[in-house]
């Protein structure tokens, strides 16, 4: 469910606005207000507190809620919640905590994985001088599994996400949707380079671009050992 973001930007004196279509809002039937649509993020549903967002602070992981969507209503959402996961690995997108994921409540008790939402890659800042942080030190907000549970992206195998989605109760691993998101770089990379404003900051793209582009060949260079 990697929706576009539907977003243009504004200029409003005296400077210049960003605005978002948010997923959570509906125009009422008469036209006349915004509904807004009922959902509930990861620690709502688990019913803890948001200072436990992080796995690593008692929240849901990776494989709790990956057992919380299996419903026959909507199969696809492990799927694609497994696979953003993976995607905010290649991204260096280390805030991927139980707050940033959600669920639209739908009516007879069911549900249904939101759009993803907050998604801020740390290539831009990587480094070792001020200001900057150190890539040995950005980190996952929710584990993956392996002999040891690993969240430090530098540490992260491919042997680790085939593992993970196999304690998720995915028999055959994760191998398809590594494969696919390999293959999905370049075309997502080129898309958006064509979105992309003239003067946008390439101290901004590039280093995500790059980033992604590496993620993709490591992974590639790493045995599947589905």
């Amino acid at each position: 469910m990697w929706a576009q973001c539907n977003c243009c930007r504004l200029r409003i004196h005296p400077g210049t606005s960003s605005r978002f279509q948010r997923f959570d809002r509906r125009l009422s039937a008469d036209r006349q207000w915004w509904l807004r649509l009922p959902q509930e993020d990861m620690c709502q549903v688990f019913g803890l507190p948001a200072a436990r967002k992080y796995d690593s602070d008692g929240g849901p992981g990776i494989v709790a809620i990956m057992d919380l969507l299996r419903q026959p209503e909507h199969p696809k959402d492990r799927a694609i919640f497994f696979k953003t996961q993976f995607l905010l690995w290649m991204l260096a997108a280390t805030d991927g905590h139980a707050k940033n994921f959600s669920v639209h409540l739908e009516a007879g008790g069911r549900f249904r994985l939101t759009p993803v939402y907050d998604v801020l890659s740390v290539y831009p800042i990587l480094g070792r001088g001020p200001n900057q942080l150190d890539p040995r030190n950005a980190q996952l907000a929710m584990a993956v599994q392996g002999k040891n549970r690993r969240r430090k992206l530098h540490l992260v195998r491919r042997r680790h996400w085939n593992e993970t989605a196999r304690a998720c109760g995915v028999a055959d691993g994760a191998e398809p949707w590594i494969e696919a998101l390999i293959a999905a770089v370049e075309p997502a990379i080129e898309h958006v380079t064509h979105q992309l404003p003239s003067n946008f900051p390439a101290s901004v793209s590039e280093p995500i671009f790059n980033g992604l582009r590496a993620a993709a060949a490591r992974l590639s260079s790493m045995a599947s050992d589905a």
